[in-house]
């Protein structure tokens, strides 16, 4: 049983007239606990305070890892945060299994069939204007998402997700080849992987707390500051090189 009053004055003094009005009614019947409406409307938040904390914390450091230029991390986690609810939203706008198998079909198909070109467009475009490409097509993804909910919304913005990750991670890979020397190629690569991972792990672990929290368009939306300015890093550094290469 739940007893609601409307108090003023001491909180604790009312508590305990209310106690000693209950045992005069009912000895044996035990008050477990008193609390206020502030304390109840703090405890039914904390959790979702909490996992908006996590996700600031992620957005943070995807922000930090785009600054200094660690493109791959920014490809895997947004692709991952956004992938990886995507049956689960789907299936809370009433979509069916088979519905949600067939966007993450296409999405797959985005992710791994451009594989078979993606290396001559580096070679024939080069590895910033590839990444640049790869930023757009995941802006422009999250941007369907969140612009709605039907099956056309879903099947576009995974397959554009799928791509742009495809370009970005693979141009962003090849542009790290050049920072290192034979002697660092290990650790490196192994810093490389070992951060990339993490974040990804970050994704999974928080996309559903965001979905659940905040909604779909709050996912979809969620990696567009780290893409955005990882694009923009990508094009300030074509544009430097391209004055560097004037000069010479």
């Amino acid at each position: 049983m739940e007893v609601v009053a409307h108090v003023r004055g001491d909180v604790d003094a009312v508590v305990e007239g209310i106690r000693r009005a209950v045992a005069e009614l009912d000895p044996v019947q035990p008050i477990t606990r008193a609390a206020t409406l502030d304390e109840l409307v703090d405890e039914s938040l904390a959790q979702p305070r909490f996992n908006m904390v996590l996700l600031s914390a992620l957005g943070a450091c995807a922000l930090l890892l785009a600054a200094v230029g660690i493109y791959g991390i920014v490809s895997y986690g947004v692709m991952v945060l956004m992938m990886s609810v995507t049956p689960l939203a789907m299936e809370i706008c009433g979509f069916a299994f088979k519905d949600a198998a067939f966007v993450i079909q296409w999405h797959v198909l985005g992710m791994y069939v451009p594989s078979f070109f993606t290396g001559h467009l580096i070679r024939r475009f080069g590895t910033l204007v590839m990444m640049q490409a790869g930023g757009i097509l995941l802006l422009v993804a999250a941007l369907i998402a969140a612009a709605g909910i039907s099956l056309t919304h879903f099947w576009a913005a995974l397959i554009l997700l799928g791509l742009g990750w495809n370009f970005l991670f693979t141009a962003s890979t090849t542009l790290l080849t050049e920072t290192y020397t034979v002697a660092e190629r290990a650790k490196a690569q192994g810093v490389n992987e070992m951060m990339i991972f993490g974040v990804t792990g970050l994704g999974v672990f928080l996309s559903g707390a965001l979905l659940h929290d905040v909604g779909w368009t709050a996912v979809a939306l969620a990696g567009m500051p780290p893409v955005m300015l990882a694009t923009i890093l990508a094009f300030r550094l074509a544009r430097r090189r391209l004055h560097f290469a004037t000069i010479k």
